[in-house]
């Protein structure tokens, strides 16, 4: 049978080692976790200037999809008329 010492000294020493095992975890979890915090923040600041540059691109092209909007809005005014124009004629050639 072990003695008391003996028993107590190898909880010790077992509690020794399980706690720098523990430390060891520890500071690599914290270690991660800056890498982590530093990621996202880089994401966040990409994804920033990637909004930005889009809402540039947008503000530079609103001219020109109005232009566009406005010459597609007066080419279906045209077909509108050409269509009733052909209506009309072929109503004309009825018997």
């Amino acid at each position: 049978m072990k003695s008391k010492y003996r028993q107590a000294l190898e909880l010790v020493i077992s509690q020794e080692a399980k706690l720098a095992e523990v430390k060891k975890m520890h500071d690599g979890a914290v270690a991660r976790e800056r890498e982590l915090a530093e990621a996202v923040q880089l994401n966040e600041a990409s994804l920033k200037k990637h909004e930005d540059r889009l809402a540039e691109l947008e503000l530079a092209r609103a001219p020109y999809a109005q232009r566009e909007l406005e010459e597609m809005k007066s080419e279906i005014k045209s077909l509108k008329a050409s269509v009733k124009m052909l209506c009309q004629e072929s109503v004309r050639g009825l018997p």
